[in-house]
């Protein structure tokens, strides 16, 4: 008579911990290089070592159009980079002002931004495409703890500055209100002395960045015991015979996979790590949707 065929311990686990029948241990992954490009504020100390972003929030103007307006600083001179006015909060108003300052100014080591659109998702990684823009380019993506405002604390100074000065009355049309933007931007950097930097103007310390923007920049390499995977237009990517959805930002991207337990693989995109994948199920699956979410551990 045949042995009969027993299903794996893994199947068995799965089914008991889905009747209740056993408890699933959990642990947190602490490793530093594990949580992602999510934390508290880190201020710049020297020119381009940050960049904050954000968007004030929006008013009417004289024609009773909205302004969104979109600005960028460098954190560690408060030199003004960019006050450009948008109709909203585009991704595509939002990566252009970007290149162009990319392009003028040169890269800076990281960018600091709050969670919400365009430069957050509530995907995996909350990767959107302006920060996979960001990434790309080698720069580190930092974001403030959500429902922390206080974590980028020198931008939101700019903001009350930048409403009493150029919003109070508003401009008449689009045009005229990035005048007043484009004004406000020069005396911020050349006339406006600040405390935080001996009472000197931004543009006595600042200078750009020795990086340079790449039009192409090159691809990404991962270690070569790393398996590589190439994300489909869908934001899916194949793996053990399993399709996975990441994230439609990083269509065409690569991603690296690096199994640091036994079934468990660790998702990188570039340095940031993004989740976990589970093969010891029937099905991988993602456990993890973010680096700071608990991990279950199965005892075989």
């Amino acid at each position: 008579m045949p042995l009969a065929q027993l299903p794996a311990v893994s199947t068995v686990s799965s089914i008991l911990i889905k009747a209740g029948l056993i408890e699933s241990k959990l642990r947190k992954r602490r490793d530093p290089d594990l949580r992602g490009p999510d934390g508290s504020y880190r201020a710049g100390t020297r020119p381009n070592e940050q960049w904050t972003v954000d968007f004030k929030g929006q008013f009417r103007l004289g024609d009773r159009s909205l302004c969104y307006p979109l600005t960028i600083q460098d954190d560690a001179t408060r030199f003004v980079l960019c006050v450009d006015g948008y109709g909203s909060t585009g991704t595509n108003g939002v990566m252009t002002s970007f290149q162009k300052i990319f392009q003028e100014r040169g890269l800076p080591e990281r960018i600091h931004s709050d969670n919400g659109s365009p430069f957050a998702s509530s995907g995996i990684g909350r990767l959107s495409r302006v920060s996979v823009q960001w990434m790309r380019q080698g720069i580190e993506v930092c974001r403030s703890r959500v429902g922390h405002p206080q974590d980028n604390p020198r931008h939101e100074r700019i903001h009350r500055t930048l409403k009493a000065q150029t919003a109070r009355p508003p401009g008449a049309t689009a045009l005229a209100q990035q005048r007043r933007f484009s004004k406000f931007v020069r005396w911020m950097n050349e006339e406006r002395g600040h405390e935080g930097i001996g009472m000197r103007a931004p543009c006595e310390i600042y200078t750009p960045s020795a990086r340079e923007w790449c039009h192409r920049p090159d691809a990404v390499e991962y270690p070569g015991h790393w398996e590589v995977r190439r994300i489909r237009q869908c934001g899916e990517m194949k793996f053990q015979g399993a399709s996975l959805f990441l994230s439609t930002a990083l269509a065409g991207e690569a991603v690296g996979l690096a199994e640091i337990d036994e079934g468990i693989w660790r998702v990188c995109y570039r340095n940031s790590a993004l989740c976990f994948v589970n093969t010891r199920l029937d099905t991988p699956t993602i456990i993890a949707e973010s680096p700071d979410e608990e991990i279950p551990e199965c005892d075989e």
